[in-house]
């Protein structure tokens, strides 16, 4: 069956699916009918009902019942709202824009993630900053142990990240010492997650004035000391709201769906992507790709610095939510959080 939609089928596609966002509860003809912006008849909009049920995009959950918006109908509806959506002057959005004076990032998006959940009723989640996606400032060796070596490293956007690192063999600390000036000095400015590539390809044991043993210990610890991968975590709030999502659905399935959100991981990922900063993204059902969560949306912006993506902030909550409102709700906050980094930094 083609999913073509001809003008007046996607008119009331787009109609129907924003009617349930209301309602809660399955659209017939006749209630569409009745709608002061509709002028045809019960009969004449039950057959396009029919054709667009026949095309995937309408479920009949019952019988005798309306109908209800498939996954495909929601993907629909959010590609007509995307790019279009309006932040309407509420309560909500006073309180977030702008934050407190020199507030750390961390509370910044804990206090967006609360506004996020209480606005909207669902789970808000973020990702804290990848520093791996940043610009070095700074590079600092310290030894605090005979094998133990404590790494600074700071970058433009004021992020300070420390990782502790177990060297093959006793360093002395002015090596350690000299080896963070260098790396700053050849590399400050550069993107971290390209450096470890170029460690090999740009320097040798002349430019830190070692020879190769050195050199050697020099790269193993500087490309330790720059792997940040997969080094954020996903900050969470308002998980409790998962209760009130789903009236006909088993303890047991939310008590699942809890745990997914809560383990956090599979999200993190669900939420990679490379969209521009600002802008809300979604995803619906399947297209999170976790079995778990099929019921559910994910309406997610990225936060950054200029052009570079930092973060991720966004909520997770049942497909038949508020997308334009939350939409707006977070393009609202990431950008608010993009603006505080470049003011800063």
């Amino acid at each position: 069956m083609s999913r073509y939609l001809e003008e007046r089928e996607r008119y009331f596609l787009i109609k129907i699916v924003s009617e349930y966002i209301e309602l809660a509860e399955p659209i017939s003809s006749r209630h569409l009918s009745k709608l002061d912006d509709v002028d045809l008849s019960a009969a004449t909009i039950r057959n396009i009902m029919l054709n667009l049920t026949e095309k995937g995009f309408l479920i009949q959950p019952h019988t005798s019942a309306g109908r209800i918006p498939s996954d495909l109908a929601y993907r629909m509806y959010v590609d007509h709202i995307e790019g279009t959506t309006s932040l309407e002057k509420e309560p909500i959005l006073d309180k977030a824009n702008p934050f407190h004076i020199n507030m750390g990032i961390d509370d910044i998006l804990k206090e967006s993630l609360a506004l996020l959940s209480d606005g909207t009723s669902c789970a808000s989640l973020a990702t804290t900053p990848d520093p791996a996606c940043l610009k070095l400032k700074s590079i600092e060796f310290l030894k605090i142990s005979r094998k133990r070596v404590l790494t600074i490293l700071v970058t433009e956007s004021g992020i300070v990240k420390t990782k502790t690192i177990t060297p093959r063999e006793d360093l002395p600390a002015l090596f350690l010492t000299e080896l963070g000036s260098s790396l700053t000095k050849f590399y400050e400015g550069l993107p971290i997650n390209k450096l470890q590539d170029n460690l090999l390809q740009t320097l040798s044991g002349k430019d830190f004035g070692l020879d190769d043993h050195m050199f050697a210990h020099a790269v193993r610890l500087s490309k330790k000391a720059l792997d940040w991968s997969q080094s954020y975590s996903m900050m969470l709030h308002g998980q409790t709201h998962v209760m009130n999502w789903f009236e006909c659905t088993s303890k047991h399935e939310i008590n699942k769906i809890c745990q997914e959100i809560e383990d956090g991981n599979n999200l993190v990922k669900a939420m990679d992507n490379h969209h521009q900063l600002n802008r809300a993204y979604f995803k619906i059902g399947n297209e999170i790709k976790l079995d778990v969560l099929t019921e559910c949306s994910l309406v997610i912006a990225n936060y950054g610095i200029h052009e570079d993506k930092v973060g991720t902030i966004g909520v997770i909550g049942p497909k038949r939510m508020d997308y334009k409102k939350i939409a707006s709700l977070v393009e609202h906050l990431a950008s608010v959080i993009s603006n505080n980094f470049q003011d800063d930094y």
